[in-house]
């Protein structure tokens, strides 16, 4: 069962609206130009399917924000082991109202 605080209502959502906001600028292919290891530090494989979240506009605040989302709606199923592990984060993202994601 999911927890009753509405994400949209925390301090990470507001983080994560200004996250969103700084990387409207920023165009995906130079992301990779970056970052060579781009694909492997924003994909993971979850039993036999992959997560690529390479492909989106996020950095490693943007999965700090998430995690911290998590924590402020008392999600009990996500642990900072990783930063890797904070892809899971933006699985369980696909939970919220269509109209609540950004």
């Amino acid at each position: 069962m999911l927890p009753q605080t509405t994400p949209v209502e925390t301090a990470a959502w507001k983080k994560l609206q200004i996250d969103q906001q700084f990387m409207k600028g920023i165009q995906l292919k130079n992301l990779f130009q970056e970052d060579r290891e781009r694909f492997h530090r924003y994909s993971v494989i979850f039993g036999d399917i992959l997560f690529d979240y390479s492909k989106n506009l996020v950095n490693a605040e943007t999965f700090t924000h998430l995690f911290e989302l998590a924590e402020e709606c008392g999600s009990s199923r996500v642990s900072a082991v990783s930063a890797r592990s904070a892809v899971l984060v933006v699985a369980e993202m696909a939970l919220i109202e269509p109209g609540h994601r950004w």
